[in-house]
């Protein structure tokens, strides 16, 4: 009825077209969740069950299956659809890494109890919708269900920003990338819900390429990180230089006032992908390596 999911696409990936369709048109920016996308359909004034992007029922979410029965059913079919995260304070973000709450969802003989869907889209039977008029949409619906204490297992995934400005997305970007976040989803604010489609309407910025690096140096910083470290320099095996950030004050601080701590070192970086002349787009620090040395790096 509804189709397969929509696609996001890779905004470095639109960029590089011939005629990119982005340029110019605002966007709703939305934090992107490192979880299990997710989608739930009413149909009927009956929800069919939590479902995975590929359609496959999830018997690890049956009590929020149960949950769903409890509250107001739409009067008209709906498709909701969410990341399901699990939240864990020593986790980025305060919630699991994807890689752990992998099998945890995908098991079938437990039921969880502690998940959270970050809810970001519903799609609307027979109506060709904007996703400003989706989110309105959205809007209404959770004012609905406010009375059944949905806040403690339902969000609503709040807009960010609403702008045609690319420096603001990768301002936010940044921000929730430094804070360990997984990066923004960009949603055309005139676009419409194009199923199992994947095109400038929905796009996402995140880091995709992992590397391990050698720190060769250090790069004070500017505005609030003068007079600390700005950004590490990092080598490659082929020796292409790359400026990175995201380090936490912390980190800053300590490596400006005794850079051999981090100098030599291994760490471990991602970027959104490698330019032709080696050089990382949005590189940023993840972590030392210290079970690496020189001979490993990429």
């Amino acid at each position: 009825m509804f189709g397969k999911p929509q696609k996001a696409l890779h905004l470095h990936l639109e960029e590089e077209k011939k005629n990119p369709k982005h340029i110019g048109c605002t966007y709703a920016v939305m934090e992107k969740y490192d979880g299990w996308f997710m989608y739930n359909d009413c149909i009927n004034g009956e929800w069919g069950g939590i479902r995975s992007k590929t359609g496959r029922t999830l018997p690890s979410m049956k009590l929020y299956n149960d949950k769903f029965n409890e509250i107001d059913f739409p009067t008209v079919n709906i498709r909701l659809v969410f990341e399901a995260v699990i939240p864990d304070e020593s986790g980025p973000r305060g919630y699991m890494e994807f890689k752990d709450c992998n099998g945890l969802f995908n098991q079938q003989q437990r039921a969880l109890n502690n998940v959270i869907l970050k809810v970001h889209d519903v799609i609307v039977e027979g109506r060709n919708l904007t996703f400003e008029q989706r989110y309105a949409i959205l809007g209404k619906l959770f004012a609905r269900w406010a009375y059944n204490e949905v806040d403690e297992w339902l969000h609503k995934v709040s807009v960010l920003d609403k702008t045609h400005y690319q420096h603001d997305w990768f301002s936010i970007y940044n921000d929730i990338v430094a804070d360990g976040g997984e990066g923004v989803i960009l949603k055309r604010s005139e676009g419409k819900y194009e199923p199992n489609k994947r095109n400038f309407n929905l796009m996402k910025i995140k880091c995709e390429l992992t590397l391990d690096l050698i720190v060769v140096g250090l790069v004070e910083g500017e505005g609030k990180y003068a007079g600390t470290l700005g950004n590490l320099v990092v080598k490659s095996k082929d020796g292409t230089l790359n400026n990175v950030s995201g380090m936490t004050d912390a980190q800053r601080m300590e490596w400006w006032i005794n850079p051999d701590s981090i100098k030599g070192k291994i760490v471990e970086v991602k970027a959104m992908k490698k330019l032709k002349d080696g050089k990382l787009r949005e590189g940023r620090f993840k972590a030392v390596r210290h079970d690496k040395t020189e001979k490993d790096i990429d």
